[in-house]
């Protein structure tokens, strides 16, 4: 299976409906103002990537990374972000490392064993109804 390898690319405002990126990778990609409905970013490399602004509801980004990504103003509402506990088990969860959720809507995300600090979700706009690095879930 051939991956996308789209580094630095500017996929800024650009509508990634239904799109499976899958594998894909995205470092210091732009994906800005993107319309990435329902789009399936499994095991993406986003390193770098700036999603400012990005509406994720509905995608799939386990096992992607999302080290120094910039999510400011990212809308992750209903996504699955982070590794699923008893699937694909042998595959790191993603990370956060040093991403800027400065204004991210994290409702209803997934974070599950997500590496993410508590200073990076003191940033976010929401968390309600989250499920936690730990499992547990967000009031």
């Amino acid at each position: 299976m051939a991956f996308a390898h789209l580094p630095e690319c500017d996929l800024s405002e650009t509508d990634l409906t239904k799109a499976n990126l899958t594998g894909a990778d995205l470092t210091n990609a732009n994906l800005s103002f993107a319309i990435p409905g329902e789009t399936t970013l499994d095991d993406a490399v986003l390193t770098g990537a700036t999603l400012y602004s990005i509406n994720l509801w509905g995608s799939s980004l386990k096992d992607a990374s999302l080290t120094h990504a910039d999510l400011r103003e990212a809308e992750l509402a209903g996504s699955v972000v982070a590794h699923m506990i008893g699937e694909n088990d042998d595959t790191d969860p993603p990370e956060f490392t040093d991403a800027d959720l400065a204004g991210a809507d994290l409702t209803g995300a997934d974070l599950t064993g997500a590496t993410i600090t508590a200073e990076q979700l003191a940033q976010c706009a929401s968390l309600e109804g989250a499920t936690m690095p730990d499992g547990s879930k967000h009031e």
